[in-house]
């Protein structure tokens, strides 16, 4: 196979490994990471040790503040004892954030993320995990071969006195590899 060639194929072979590392993930298995993540928060968070401390706080009907970020109202048993929140600023409270989350609930959680992800999905193809892991592998080892190749011609034109400048992303554990067998 000529350079030209050779470099078309490392190209295009780049290509095919972003496309599989940015595959889109089955949506049950998204839904899956999302309520794994969701058990882990309520477990061992801040937002955790924050709504614990607001609950036991008060049990009336009067506003209290967390943070200036976060007012949380609890209802009187009599309308229900709801627990309302108000938030601003989501992002520059990671505690708040992680309380309203749990608020929000598992199901709510995972039925968000399930729609999110159905919508994201469209018509693409999902790949699982184990998919990805193994399209990776064998991507990888077939640019690993394209690229021994590319620096073998390279060694060849160079023995022929032409210069051919490589390229900016080429591995230079594979050059130096390729070095050590052709040299």
């Amino acid at each position: 196979m000529k350079l030209e060639q050779i470099r078309a194929a490392i190209e295009a072979k780049t290509d095919e490994l972003d496309q599989v590392r940015d595959a889109q993930r089955p949506v049950d298995e998204g839904v899956a990471t999302v309520a794994a993540a969701f058990d882990h928060l309520v477990d061992a968070s801040p937002g955790a040790e924050l709504l614990a401390g607001v609950l036991a706080a008060d049990g009336g009907e009067r506003p209290f503040t967390l943070t200036p970020l976060l007012q949380v109202t609890t209802n009187p048993p009599t309308e229900g004892g709801a627990l309302t929140c108000s938030l601003f600023g989501l992002e520059e409270n990671l505690a708040a954030v992680q309380a309203v989350l749990i608020l929000t609930g598992r199901k709510a959680i995972e039925a968000n993320a399930r729609a999110f992800l159905e919508r994201r999905a469209g018509n693409a193809p999902a790949m699982t995990a184990a998919q990805r892991v193994a399209a990776l592998k064998r991507l990888k080892t077939e640019l690993l071969d394209l690229e021994r190749q590319e620096e073998a011609a390279i060694l060849k034109l160079e023995a022929g006195g032409e210069f051919v400048p490589r390229r900016s992303e080429a591995d230079p554990a594979v050059i130096l590899r390729v070095w050590k067998e052709e040299l």
